[in-house]
């Protein structure tokens, strides 16, 4: 099995989106990750959001791949233009 990201935008609410994000920064922080990069694979249930994985490290699959790829086309355009 390839994992490949979840939904992204979500279709959640603000609130929910908000306690995830407050849960995966609370677990880096937890671990020592205060800078860079941290990756964290997450489900809600019950009403609360809990942790699956907290990696000091990008994504992996063809999530990242698709997220990194139309950066450098966004990068590269911008040079050509200017």
């Amino acid at each position: 099995m390839i994992e490949n990201g979840g939904d992204s935008p979500t279709s959640q609410t603000i609130e929910v989106k908000q306690q995830v994000i407050t849960t995966v920064e609370r677990a880096a922080k937890a671990l020592g990750i205060a800078t860079g990069v941290a990756k964290g694979d997450m489900v809600f249930s019950n009403g609360q959001a809990k942790v699956i994985e907290i990696a000091g490290r990008l994504s992996g699959g063809t999530f990242q791949l698709r997220k990194f790829h139309w950066q450098r086309v966004l990068t590269s355009l911008k040079k050509q233009l200017n």
